[in-house]
């Protein structure tokens, strides 16, 4: 599920990047943080806890502590998205701190 994700930050990514070209409202910088943070993060992340997993035995099941990882990098990402829109002190500080 988590990989389905991190697609969705590739697609937002692309979205954003297209914005970012024709106004003024999105960064080209916002955009790269998306794929960076986004996509590339979410993505290794969740091919290391599959791979970690798999590689012990244990069963692939996700326990609180992996979905609490993969809980923050959504939020820390979704906060950077929202940063873009309204720049303002607190967001890139809540995001910085996910």
């Amino acid at each position: 599920m988590i990989l389905h994700v991190g697609y969705l930050w590739l697609a937002v990514r692309l979205i954003l990047l297209g914005v970012s070209m024709l106004q003024d409202a999105m960064t080209t910088a916002a955009a790269l943080h998306m794929l960076t943070l986004g996509t590339m993060g979410t993505m290794t992340l969740a091919v290391m806890t599959r791979a970690i997993l798999g590689h012990t035995g244990r069963d692939l099941h996700a326990g609180p502590g992996t979905m609490a990882i993969f809980t923050f990098v959504t939020v820390a990402m979704a906060l950077r998205v929202a940063y873009a829109f309204a720049p303002t002190v607190d967001l890139i500080w809540a995001s910085a701190g996910f």
